[in-house]
């Protein structure tokens, strides 16, 4: 993930610089609880910011930077079929590997959180890592919930909002990011 004010390589459009929050290590779990609390800090941190920096660029002018946030992401590694009960539909992963998923709006998912991390963790004998992923949360997303704020209409702002902030893109929208053996980072 690039740091503040960083070049960031995978982008297409015009390669200006970009504006991230505060760059946060991975952390290791071993309570869900814990881990669910970590994953909701950090989305809470990403949205808020892209909240902000929206909030300045409404009322000034184009931003020189794009400005991007990421998701929380939950990792790990499973190195054994051991502890795996295949019995159960949910809580376990099918065999040694390292999976990783995005997760949005962990507040809302909170007791469903706690429960699957908790679940993986007994059935697999394994800690998660929780951390910030690659993967850009689009402004709208980020302002879903929160009255006070609305994204306005393509052409009312004196720029495009794809110049300067991830949009939806609903073209490459699938669940391929859920619990992928071997997923790259």
């Amino acid at each position: 993930m690039p740091d503040q004010n960083e070049e960031d390589d995978t982008m297409n459009d015009d390669a200006a610089p970009v504006l991230t929050p505060k760059a946060h290590d991975p952390e290791t779990f071993s309570d869900a609880n814990a881990a669910v609390a970590r994953l909701e800090l950090l989305y809470f941190e990403a949205t808020k910011f892209l909240l902000t920096q929206f909030s300045a660029a409404v009322l000034g002018a184009k931003p020189q930077n794009r400005i991007r946030a990421f998701y929380p992401e939950i990792r790990l590694l499973v190195t054994s079929h051991e502890k795996t009960d295949s019995r159960l539909s949910f809580g376990h992963v099918a065999g040694p590997g390292e999976y990783a998923t995005t997760i949005t709006r962990p507040d809302l998912f909170r007791n469903y959180l706690v429960q699957q991390i908790s679940l993986l963790m007994h059935n697999h004998n394994v800690s998660v890592q929780i951390g910030v992923s690659d993967t850009p949360i689009p402004l709208h997303f980020a302002v879903t919930g929160n009255p006070a704020v609305s994204v306005p209409q393509e052409g009312v702002l004196e720029f495009s909002l794809r110049d300067v902030f991830d949009v939806p893109d609903l073209t490459t929208t699938n669940d391929d990011r859920q619990w992928h053996p071997h997923a790259q980072r």
